[in-house]
Parts: structure tokens; C-alpha cells; sequence
């Protein structure tokens, strides 16, 4: 979730299309790297975790909570890579570190010669600010299209990502 949705009691068009930007990358940071994210977790880092965060894993089950009475099934848990994602999350500015991790994922793990590389690490800088108004306009969208545009995922997308 992005971080000023807690902020704000009410939403502008544009306000909501940078908060859904904010949460596509969030979206794409998870699936791309799930398991880099569980392994960062550390159960030890739940008494320092950030004091907000807290106000985002109520908000996080209550959604899920909603998505799985909708599909008709019972609550999943949250696991350690949705959790660290929270822990990095956090809606002070200070200690949102969700973008600096998401950069750093893409320079770990995805091969220099890669042709995912330097796309990813420009979609990921660019939405995953913390500042919302510099996530950019509605011409963003066009971008994040053009990244995804004629992909085609055979196998486990990892292996394409990394050129494997």
C-alpha cells in the first residue's frame, strides 16, 4: 500500500492512479523477488519495526480479510515476505526503505547483460518513491506498458527475467 493512503481521507483521480502505481510496484517487487523477501525477514525485527507499521498490517489483513470473503475462503496468513514488505513500508518517510530494497534486489539478482535490468530498475525507482508526486503523471502508465509490452513468461519468470 502506498504510504500517504493512510494520511488521506479522501482521493483525487490522479492521487488514486500514483497510489495504484505505488502498489503495482509493490506488486511486481513481490513477484519478481518473493523469496529474497521472506529470506530478509527476521522475526527478531518485530519489536523495532516501525511504529506504523502496525497500522499497515491491521489495514493489509483487513483487505485481504475482504478479498477472501468476496472469493469465499478463509484468511490466509501473513507470511514473512508480506510481513518484511510491511517492515519497510512504513508510512513515515524516515524509515521507508521499500524503494532503496527494490533497487538493490534488481542489482543482486538480475544479470547485468539482462534485458530486464535497466527497465526494472527504472520502474521500480520511479514508482516505488515515496513521495507520490514523484511516482510521475498518467503517461507513467504508457511506460510500465511499454516495460511488459510483447513479453511472453514460459516457465517461471525468474528464468526470464535473469535470462536463464
Amino acid at each position: 500500500m502506498a504510504p500517504e493512503v493512510q494520511s488521506r481521507r479522501s482521493h483525487t483521480l490522479s492521487q488514486a492512479k500514483q497510489t495504484d502505481m505505488f502498489s503495482f510496484g509493490l506488486l511486481v517487487l513481490w513477484i519478481l523477488f518473493r523469496e529474497q523477501l521472506e529470506e530478509n525477514w527476521r522475526p527478531t525485527q518485530t519489536p523495532s519495526a516501525p511504529a506504523d507499521s502496525g497500522v499497515i498490517l491491521t489495514v493489509t489483513r483487513r483487505v485481504i480479510q475482504r478479498v477472501t470473503d468476496w472469493l469465499g475462503g478463509s484468511q490466509p496468513e501473513v507470511g514473512p515476505d508480506i510481513r518484511y514488505l510491511m517492515s519497510i513500508n512504513p508510512i513515515k518517510k524516515s524509515g521507508n526503505i521499500v524503494r532503496a530494497v527494490a533497487l538493490q534486489l534488481v542489482e543482486d539478482n538480475i544479470d547485468d547483460g539482462s534485458k530486464w535490468r535497466k527497465p526494472l530498475t527504472d520502474l521500480l525507482g520511479q514508482i516505488l518513491q515515496f513521495d507520490s508526486f514523484s511516482r510521475g503523471d498518467d503517461a507513467e502508465f504508457d511506460k510500465i506498458e511499454r516495460v511488459f509490452a510483447g513479453q511472453r513468461f514460459v516457465g517461471p519468470i525468474w528464468f526470464s527475467l535473469c535470462g536463464c
